[in-house]
């Protein structure tokens, strides 16, 4: 059942990609040239920071599907179970990917 939902929601986040990303690759296919600037200008805002976020999707829901339940501890203080722990793992996943893009930028 896991293998089900996981795949699901691989599935639905690719084709919402796909929704999305027609029209933008249409645009490109033809050269517009106010997305041609954006692109330019503003390159990892544009295609990096969506990158990261589906790559830390995805790692979070391959981490779930193999490993169970995602559960963290910091310091023995705060715990995050149930839903909350893929929500932090996501989020901190995205933080790391966002700061490595821009300092590399």
């Amino acid at each position: 059942m896991r293998d089900l939902v996981g795949g699901i929601a691989i599935l639905s986040a690719l084709g919402a990609a796909a929704t999305v990303g027609l029209p933008i690759a249409l645009a490109v296919w033809r050269q517009e040239p106010w997305l041609m600037k954006q692109y330019e200008d503003h390159f990892a805002a544009v295609v990096g920071l969506p990158a990261c976020a589906l790559l830390s999707f995805l790692l979070v829901v391959l981490l779930e599907s193999r490993y169970d339940r995602i559960e963290m501890e910091f310091f023995g203080i705060v715990r995050f179970r149930g839903a909350a722990g893929p929500i932090i793992l996501w989020a901190f996943c995205f933080f790391i990917m966002a700061c490595g893009t821009r300092m590399l930028w």
